[in-house]
This record gives C-alpha cells, sequence and structure tokens, in this order.
C-alpha cells in the first residue's frame, strides 16, 4: 500500500536533523525500495531508483531525496485506485454526509447550527441499533 510509504517519506522530509534524516532515508530505503526491488514487485521507473541511490551514495540525504517517489505515487493513485474510490459505497456515503452538512440551516445561527446537528445526531441515534454507525443513518 502506498500511503505508509507516503507518510514516511513526509516525515522524513520534515526532520531537520541530518543524522536523523539520513537514518529515516536508509529505512525508507531497505524497507521499501530494496524490499521490492529484490522481491520483483517494484513498480517505479529506473530514474527514480538511481536519483534515491545517487544520493545515499554519497551519503548525502536532502530534503527532496524521495520527490521522484512521490510523484510516481501520487501519479500511480490518480488512476484506476481513484476511479475505484469514486465507485465505491465509501465515495458515496462521503457525499451523503457533505450534503448534509451543506444543507444545514447556518442562518439559525451557531447555537441554532450546533443545536440542530446534535437533534439530528441523536434521532439517529434512537433510530439505529447499537454499533449501527452514524453514517448509515443519515443515507
Amino acid at each position: 500500500m502506498e500511503l505508509p510509504r507516503v507518510s514516511r517519506i513526509k516525515a522524513y522530509e520534515k526532520t531537520e536533523c541530518h543524522d536523523e534524516r539520513r537514518k529515516q532515508a536508509r529505512d525508507i530505503y531497505d524497507n521499501y525500495i530494496m524490499k521490492e526491488m529484490l522481491s520483483h514487485t517494484h513498480e517505479y521507473s529506473k530514474e527514480a531508483v538511481a536519483h534515491v541511490q545517487k544520493y545515499l551514495m554519497k551519503n548525502e540525504v536532502p530534503v527532496n531525496l524521495f520527490e521522484p517517489y512521490i510523484e510516481e505515487i501520487f501519479h500511480h493513485l490518480r488512476g484506476e485506485p481513484f476511479r475505484k474510490f469514486l465507485e465505491s459505497d465509501k465515495y458515496t456515503r462521503f457525499c451523503q454526509w457533505k450534503n448534509l452538512e451543506l444543507n444545514i440551516q447556518v442562518s439559525r445561527g451557531p447555537a441554532g447550527v450546533k443545536a440542530g446537528a446534535q437533534s439530528i445526531v441523536s434521532q439517529c441515534s434512537r433510530a439505529q441499533p447499537p454499533g449501527v454507525g452514524l453514517a448509515l443513518c443519515l443515507s
């Protein structure tokens, strides 16, 4: 899955200590890039691998070390995985929730909106058996 890798890379980019960033870079390389290359599941360009290897061989760890990977991951996620998400029940529920949020009467003032939202939640809570989420009630 791509998201743990992206979050690790983003944490690496925020790290200010050079020694800590070097340790994280090596960890990301060993646990994601090298592991995939050895198991022949690596789907990223040779240029991305070469970019990372070039800097790691020199013991340099610039903040943008994994930028080619991030670009390729985002490009991949815009394709088939995003299309599947748009067709999923999760996206439908998300749209329903956003629609509900937008349709709450804002003109009643902050206290009225809060009371209205609490009323909706309490109505849904009473209508649903225990263990059934609020999103199911709102659909």
